[in-house]
This record gives structure tokens, sequence and C-alpha cells, in this order.
């Protein structure tokens, strides 16, 4: 395991690359050289102890052509940033407006952190429901069915009772099924995510979570990308391939359905339509095809769009909460008519009310 490199990792995050590309952005613009400005990122760097000089570092190398070539300050950075922004500072690079560039691998940048953000607060709350729910479970069967056994014999119990016995007696194996089902889910979703294409992964981008959150996630970040190349200068063709060396195979089955509305002659707008979006956002990219500044109208809604999914995200996590809690909810009003049911029981025959 390399320590330098996980520390780097934890260093260079996104808030961290968001306020060293803003710092180099202002650098830029006020007529310092890439290189430079990076180099005086690197001695503030080495001063203060901080992993990301180990970054600085390497890019100045890289830039300064040590492995036989200078490399543009994206191609530099690409070791350490996600291939979207380093195609972003090049794309402003290749338009004179380094600056830019920088300006938009950082607007890239917060754009996923947030999303990202979003995604893991909404995550956490109902994992937690789910733990508490499965906790609750085998507590039941380890702790009340033994007590409730010793106020009233197995074979008396009413039918309420008995069931809930059944499942209080196979409350680790329920319990460990049901875990193992998740642990299932989840290693499918993160084998498949990127690779898996057809009229299957298509049914379930729409339809089944967590692929359906997943898809409209990627398509409202996919499109900032492409507004923020668009308005660089990048040519939709160019961008497509830039996009599609870095991708794996479920983006780059959209992106050949956009080639070929491109070959057959179709605009920039309905070939980027393909049902990667909703049918919303598919009309607005359409009709922003037929305008003159296809890439400001692209930008705008991309804006809108990542507004727009994060938003159902939280309602998509919100309804599964709320099934997780009437779940628990209704385990406890499950156990307590099961014990008021013993009661009735124990009573006829003299016993105390339980």
């Amino acid at each position: 395991m390399n320590l330098q490199r996980i520390q780097v990792a934890l260093a260079f995050g996104p808030k961290s690359r968001s306020e060293f590309y803003e710092i180099l952005a202002n650098f830029i613009a006020d007529g310092m050289p890439a290189h430079s400005a990076i180099g005086e990122l690197h001695r503030q760097f080495a001063i203060e102890k901080n992993p990301i000089v180990h970054v600085t570092e390497a890019v100045m190398r890289a830039m300064a052509g040590q492995s036989g070539k200078s490399l543009t300050p994206g191609q530099a950075l690409a070791p350490f940033v996600p291939a979207v922004e380093a195609m972003a500072i090049d794309s402003g690079a290749d338009s004179g407006k380094l600056a830019d560039g920088f300006l938009m691998a950082k607007r890239l940048c917060e754009t996923q952190a947030e999303t990202r953000a979003v995604i893991a607060g909404e995550v956490i709350y109902p994992l937690f429901l789910l733990a508490m729910f499965l906790g609750f479970f085998i507590f039941v069967g380890e702790v009340m069915l033994p007590v409730m056994a010793d106020l009233v014999p197995r074979e008396k119990w009413p039918p309420q009772a008995q069931i809930l016995g059944w499942l209080g007696d196979n409350s680790k194996l329920i319990v460990a099924v049901l875990t193992a089902g998740l642990l299932m889910l989840t290693a499918v979703y993160f084998q498949t995510k990127d690779n898996w294409t057809g009229s299957v992964r298509s049914f379930c981008d729409k339809n089944v979570f967590p692929w359906n959150v997943a898809c409209s996630v990627n398509s409202a970040l996919l499109l900032s990308a492409i507004a923020i190349m668009l308005r660089a200068g990048v040519p939709f063709n160019g961008i497509l391939d830039k996009l599609g060396r870095t991708s794996g195979a479920w983006l780059n089955y959209h992106f050949a359905l956009m080639r070929a509305r491109m070959r057959r002659g179709s605009r920039e707008g309905d070939a980027l339509a393909v049902d990667l979006y909703d049918k919303e956002t598919r009309w607005q990219i359409q009709l922003y095809g037929k305008v003159h500044n296809f890439a400001d109208g692209i930008d705008r809604l991309s804006v809108r769009v990542v507004k727009r999914v994060l938003a159902r995200v939280k309602v998509q996590f919100a309804v599964i909460r709320f099934g997780l809690m009437v779940g628990v909810a209704g385990m406890i009003v499950w156990v307590y008519w099961a014990f008021l049911g013993l009661s009735l029981a124990v009573r006829p025959m003299g016993g105390p009310p339980i």
C-alpha cells in the first residue's frame, strides 16, 4: 500500500481541487504563466508540508518535459484528478483561455462534489433505519421470545404470537439473508454500472433502484461536462471522442447513438437528446439545438437539470426512509399485540396479566 498516494488522495479531494483551480485561474488571469503559478503554489505547499506538494511537483516536471514531451496542464494533472476535469482545463487552453479552463474544472468539481454529498447524506439515514430494523428483529428473537416462552408455553401461544415466534426463531437466518441480498445487490450494481448495456439495462435505468438513480445523476453530470466543453469551443464530435476515451461501455453505448444521429445529419441537440435523459430534458435539449447559441443554452439547462435531479433523488430516498420507518413501527406494534395476545391467553388460566 502506497502511503503517499493515500495522503495525496485524501488531501486533494473535491474541496481542495476547487480551491486549487480557483487560485490558478486567478493567477493566470492576472498574467502569470501557468508553470510559474503552479510553482508558487508548490512553494507554499512545501512550507505548509501539505501532501498536495507531491501533485504540484509531478505537474511541474511533466509540464517541463521530464518524460521527453512537455505536457499541457490538463495532461499533467490527469493522473491526480477526474478525467473530465483535466479535459475541461485543456479545452480552455485549446481555446486560448486557460484561466477559463481552470474555472470550468472548478465548476465541474463543485457540481460532482455537491451531487455526491447529497447522495451520501441521503444514503446514511436509510442504512441507519435498516440496521435498526434488523437489530430489533434479532432483539425480538434473542431476548423477548425467551421471556414470552417463560410466561406461557409455546404450544399455548395464540396464532399471531406463533408467527412471531417462528420469525424470532429464524431471526438470525432472515437477517443474514437480507444482509447478503443487500450486499449482493450492491456488488452487482458496482460490477454493472459502467459496462452493462442493452434493453434490460435501459429498463433498469428507468425503473429499477439503484440503476435509475445512477442514470439520472450521471446524465446530469454528463450534460454539465458537455455544456462546459461546448462553451470552450470544443466541437460536439470532439467532446464525444474525448469523453469516450475515459468512459466505460455504458456511456460509450450512448455516445455511439449520438454519433449515429450526427452521421444521419441530425442537429447537435437532436443527437444529444438520447434516452439517457428523461422526456422533460430531451425536449429542452432538442429545442436548444434549434437556437443559434446552443452552447449557452445547454449550459443554462445543465444547471437546472442538476438541481432537478438532486431534488428527485431526495424524493426517492424519502420514500425509502418512509418505508423503513413503517417497517420498524410495524414490527414494534406487532410485538406489542403479540404480548397482548399472550396476556389474554394467560388470564383465563389465573395468571397475572403481562
